[in-house]
């Protein structure tokens, strides 16, 4: 490998580094405790009127009991981003809290 060569894929390999660390935080639901990191983490990262809100479907999808069958919340939620938890939160409490006759 020449010296250009050897240049050209050490600067792909740092951006390409750096970029992986780029986009949305995930909830980390494989453990409470990484839940629990995981969901500050994320919480921290959001402008204060996404956190609000986050919080709050955080807090009801986990009194609610919101989750997949055979799973807690947390693993129902895992590698979601704060939108997809929202919407995961959203749509239990319409299942929970729709009448069905």
């Amino acid at each position: 490998m020449n010296k250009v060569q050897f240049l050209t894929a050490t600067a792909l390999t740092i951006t390409m580094s750096m970029l992986g660390g780029c986009g949305e935080k995930k909830i980390d639901g494989s453990t409470p405790e990484s839940f629990q990191k995981s969901a500050m983490s994320m919480l921290e990262s959001l402008p204060d009127s996404k956190k609000g809100e986050l919080g709050l479907k955080l807090g009801m999808g986990q009194g609610m009991s919101i989750h997949e069958k055979g799973k807690t919340f947390a693993q129902s939620v895992d590698g979601k981003t704060a939108d997809e938890v929202i919407a995961y939160v959203n749509k239990g409490i319409e299942e929970k809290t729709t009448l069905r006759y």
